[in-house]
């Protein structure tokens, strides 16, 4: 910790904020205009829905009263999904909506230190109680702590209770985590609010083994729910815009990973059919058994190119407004010490499928080849035949 920063500070004790993505997912797939009274009628239903499923679960303890700010700001907004497991791309590929509430949900939850599940198996959950504040995509939980000492298990038990809830209101609550494999739910890094001697703007103070430790530019004034409120207010629109580009990245490097698959397959089928026996050698039958069905294959890899590289192209435009307007909020509220935390580019920008569109078009062209001579071969049977036809009616 930087000793220029909290030297022998009056008061050792810090609220801990750590954010991350957690979108609430719609049932079936609903759009409505932003800001409609169809939007704000759904929106309303969904608050009222997981108010009560949250007021039913024994671990929260208080939930704030919606507050009214007078602007609609409820909003859906479609995600893609990507099932590994389905061997038919069109199938493999899909999407749904995450609503956006109109306010955002504060409560309280209070789970024994025993019962929280831990991070990497680390015994070092810091407190049984947690502050949350949660808008249907952007989520902040914080807590107290007596003195700044980083924690890898803080906060992970919050998940489980809005993933229940949010089963229990009618809707999924899904995390969207830096990567899929990433045991860490929460963004990599830590907010911390000192007691005294804030900086004058966000400042690193160290780095943990979850990431940087950020020290906010004010003290821990007020209440904690008024803490928290601030932290949301200099967070949430970063944390939106993330969430979507973070979606949009997962779903380009899926296609990207499934498209060069299809291609070495395409290639290796055009290879093997290069490559059989040809006649004379009575070999050629096994060769011709063994390829059955390659062209229809080779035409429906083709087919499910042509959609890969389509809707790359779609979320990369989409993927591209994120990231804009996540940089813009970034520097708006001066996280740029966040920005590698909230980075959503890992390759999308330098992306390179010439090699699967060139893949496409020289194995298209060769087929489309194939059938114009045999079309032609099948023609000139035709017109040999209705020639002989023809000689042999006239005589």
């Amino acid at each position: 910790m930087s000793a220029e920063l909290l030297a022998k500070p009056k008061d050792p004790s810090v609220y801990v904020c750590r954010m991350a993505v957690l979108t609430l997912r719609l049932p079936e797939a609903v759009e409505h205009s932003y800001g409609s009274p169809e939007m704000s009628k759904l929106a309303s239903e969904a608050d009222a829905r997981l108010r009560k499923a949250l007021d039913a679960d024994a671990r929260v303890i208080e939930v704030e009263p919606p507050g009214d700010n007078g602007i609609a700001n409820a909003a859906t907004y479609y995600f893609t999904s990507t099932d590994q497991e389905q061997s038919d791309l069109a199938e493999a590929t899909g999407g749904y909506q995450v609503l956006r509430l109109d306010g955002i949900l504060y409560f309280r939850v209070r789970v024994p230190i025993k019962n929280q599940p831990l991070y990497r198996n680390i015994s070092d959950v810091p407190t049984d109680e947690y502050l949350v504040a949660w808008d249907g995509i952007s989520l902040a939980v914080q807590w107290r702590q007596d003195k700044l000492s980083p924690t890898g298990s803080g906060g992970h038990v919050v998940f489980d209770v809005l993933k229940d809830v949010a089963a229990e209101a009618g809707y999924t609550a899904e995390n969207i985590a830096c990567t899929a494999s990433c045991l860490h739910e929460f963004v990599h890094a830590e907010l911390v609010t000192v007691a005294d001697s804030p900086p004058d703007q966000l400042r690193t103070i160290g780095r943990t083994t979850i990431g940087p430790v950020c020290i906010l530019p004010f003290s821990m004034q007020g209440t904690d729910l008024e803490n928290l409120q601030r932290i949301e207010r200099m967070v949430s629109y970063s944390l939106n815009y993330y969430a979507r580009g973070r979606n949009r990245e997962d779903a380009i490097h899926f296609l990207e990973q499934r498209a060069r698959d299809d291609a070495a397959e395409v290639l290796y089928l055009s290879y093997e059919r290069a490559a059989r026996r040809r006649w004379p050698n009575p070999a050629v039958l096994l060769d011709l058994w063994r390829l059955r069905g390659s062209r229809f294959r080779t035409r429906k890899l083709l087919a499910g190119l042509w959609l890969a590289l389509a809707l790359v192209d779609s979320h990369r435009r989409n993927w591209a407004e994120a990231d804009e307007f996540l940089a813009e909020t970034i520097a708006d509220n001066g996280l740029e010490l966040l920005a590698d935390s909230l980075e959503i580019d890992r390759g999308v920008k330098d992306l390179d499928l010439s090699i699967v569109r060139s893949t496409i078009e020289r194995t298209a062209t060769h087929l489309e080849s194939r059938l114009v001579v045999l079309a032609t071969f099948a023609g000139a049977v035709a017109a040999l035949a209705g020639a002989g036809l023809t000689v042999l009616l006239t005589k």
